[in-house]
């Protein structure tokens, strides 16, 4: 039986599927790792154990590299799923090994998802540091533009507004939309933990291309 792709996504041969597969696991243990190494509190036997089998990981991996910019992990744009149309992005890569646990998605003419942040995260005690949140504000700005069918953006101005203290092990929810002006989006957000108001922000983004989505694009048509 031939693999399933995503909608609007070209099937991969069954080997190239495993691959894919393994470093989707791959990724998602690495952001585990980083967080665990946040906060463990073993001692140093354990710690330098860890640490050589980490290197022995580094060296294997290290072994063989894609120079295609997104590793040939991008078949084609797919609006249903930005965590594959966007496949290393630092906020919502499916493939990054160093993302925070970001989803988001497309529906009924809005962004939303969701969020939550860890001790690697940390800025004030307790909460998430300001310049991660308005990573993730940004990635949340740059997906509005696919709500209108103008995916092709650069991000023009980016205000955020920190209302409260984004907290960690908290899910956030993350809500945006926008309306088409000239040549560009107006797009506007929220971060919300637990129906409470966090975070506000708001983007200017200018359309390259004014493209319907429609249409047949390459990995640079494309915002993020």
């Amino acid at each position: 039986m031939e693999p399933r792709a995503p909608s609007g996504r070209r099937p991969v041969s069954p080997e190239e599927q495993a691959r894919r597969d393994a470093l989707l696991s791959l990724a998602e243990a690495t952001r585990r790792l980083s967080d665990v190494v946040a906060k463990t509190a073993v001692g140093p036997s354990v710690l330098q154990a860890a640490e050589a089998d980490v290197r022995r990981a580094v060296e294997a991996l290290d072994a063989a590299h894609s120079e295609e910019r997104y590793s040939h992990l991008m078949d084609r744009i797919d609006y249903e799923h930005p965590s594959l149309t966007l496949p290393l992005s630092p906020i919502i890569g499916a493939y990054s090994p160093v993302r925070p646990e970001v989803e988001l998605m497309v529906e009924e003419g809005r962004v939303r998802g969701r969020a939550r942040l860890e001790r690697k995260h940390t800025g004030p005690p307790e909460s998430a540091h300001g310049g991660v949140v308005a990573l993730i504000a940004d990635q949340l700005m740059a997906i509005v533009p696919w709500t209108l069918s103008l995916p092709t953006t650069a991000t023009k101005t980016l205000t955020v507004r920190y209302r409260r203290p984004v907290p960690l092990y908290v899910d956030l929810d993350l809500e945006a939309s926008g309306e088409a002006i000239d040549n560009g989006v107006m797009a506007r957000g929220t971060m919300s933990a637990g129906g409470v108001l966090c975070v506000e922000v708001e983007a200017e983004l200018v359309v390259v291309s004014w493209r319907s989505r429609d249409q047949p694009r390459s990995g640079r048509d494309v915002a993020g």
